[in-house]
């Protein structure tokens, strides 16, 4: 992985978190770590990834909202602080039920929780979550955590039918959509903002069966 968080292979070139091909086993990416800015982790089958962004506030405190979620996970996800310092990454086995979103937003600057079964890849820190490494050191079975977590915060909402144009609530249409986000290649150095543009415009053509579209916050 380079500085700015793109995925690489062992060899220099592009990474892709939806093409096996272009990943590698531990011994070669720890081998491979020296020559870059460290560890990336793919999120896949028997996987689940569950990412509490900014979830430490500045006096170091969880807040609120993250404190069921981390409960749910003690003893059966590993943990570690992020990157940023201002969030965690959970690990646990699992897969996410059919349906299920990929992202809930709990406030401002940007406090949500994310959960990923696949396409996706997670820098890694090694700065483990919490003072007893019994609670979070090491990856159980947290199915159950894992169906808690989307049933609470993730399980889309109906469609529903109001006056004027068609908004998508939730549904069929925003996980169609996270699904497209999730499979899109990454941004190479310098066209970011092209390739965010581009991405932007594909959602905002998006129409569901009964011709409803995302709105602004969902785009």
């Amino acid at each position: 992985m380079d500085g700015d968080k793109i995925p690489l292979q062992v060899n220099g070139t592009a990474a892709k978190s939806n093409d096996p091909e272009t990943w590698t086993d531990f011994d070669y990416a720890v081998a491979a770590a020296p020559c870059y800015s460290g560890l990336a982790f793919e999120i896949t089958e028997p996987y689940t990834g569950i990412d509490l962004d900014n979830c430490i506030d500045e006096n170091g405190e969880i807040r609120d909202w993250a404190v069921p979620i981390l409960q749910h996970l003690e003893e059966v996800a590993y943990a570690e602080i992020s990157p940023s310092g201002k969030g965690i990454k959970l690990i646990t086995r699992g897969a996410k039920p059919p349906g299920a979103r990929c992202v809930h937003q709990f406030g401002g600057e940007k406090q949500q929780v994310e959960v990923y079964d696949h396409s996706r890849f997670w820098t890694i820190t090694g700065d483990v979550y919490g003072i007893e490494w019994a609670r979070f050191g090491k990856i159980h079975n947290g199915q159950a955590a894992v169906e808690w977590i989307c049933r609470e915060y993730l399980m889309p909402k109906a469609v529903v039918s109001i006056p004027g144009p068609m908004v998508a609530v939730g549904g069929m249409l925003e996980d169609r959509a996270q699904d497209y986000v999730d499979g899109a290649d990454p941004a190479g150095p310098g066209d970011r903002n092209n390739a965010a543009f581009r991405l932007a415009g594909h959602l905002w053509a998006m129409a569901g069966d009964l011709g409803e579209r995302l709105d602004e916050d969902q785009v």
